[in-house]
């Protein structure tokens, strides 16, 4: 995304805000991480903390600031609504705009290993990032966050050697094994492509 915008943010701070922002979740307790229930007030501030963990790290490095400017607001929210200060859309850092999107599309299409029924196909994660638009996340990265998904999903890579596979229920052509290599299949282009015309 960073560089889809033109690189607006430090790429080196914004690297190692990517690397040290959830590393407090590593320290609190494993209860309250697979806790089904709603949590307590001591509960919710202790998750609500975990980002002052990197902040404190990084603050003995007085390089690494934007990083920790990055860490310390990435759960902040356009609307206000986000922690630990309730930051407004013009007070957020972008380097933490774009944690904020990244790291929940992430959680959207990825299994938790206590929450594994939340993960949600590619297409229906992209269209719930868009649905908080000027409301979670700045208006300004979630377009930037299209465009980039545009560019991943839409461009021309080198032919594959392996046998092809078929799409799955997703339209995903997924590689073989061993490959690392990912190729949207025709049907999940056309899906997402349509998606976003409709929020274009």
């Amino acid at each position: 995304m960073n560089d889809q915008a033109g690189c607006p943010v430090d790429p080196a701070q914004l690297a190692v805000a990517v690397f040290m922002h959830d590393i407090g979740m590593a320290f609190l307790p494993v209860e309250i991480l697979h806790k089904r229930d709603p949590y307590t007030e001591e509960e919710r501030w202790l998750l609500h903390s975990h980002p002052l963990v990197g902040v404190e790290l990084l603050g003995r490095m007085p390089r690494w600031r934007p990083a920790s400017d990055m860490v310390f607001q990435h759960h902040e929210r356009s609307d206000g609504s986000g922690y630990p200060q309730g930051l407004g859309d013009e007070e957020i850092c972008d380097g933490a705009k774009i944690l904020g999107i990244v790291e929940s599309f992430d959680a959207r299409t990825q299994e938790r290993a206590h929450r594994t029924l939340t993960k949600r196909p590619f297409i229906r994660a992209v269209l719930e990032i868009n649905n908080c638009s000027g409301q979670l996340f700045s208006e300004r990265w979630v377009q930037v966050f299209n465009d980039t998904v545009r560019t991943c999903t839409g461009r021309k890579r080198k032919p594959c050697t392996e046998p092809a596979t078929p799409p799955n229920s997703d339209g995903v052509t997924v590689a073989p094994p061993g490959s690392g290599r990912w190729r949207p299949g025709r049907l999940f282009r056309l899906q997402l492509a349509k998606a976003l015309v409709q929020l274009a």
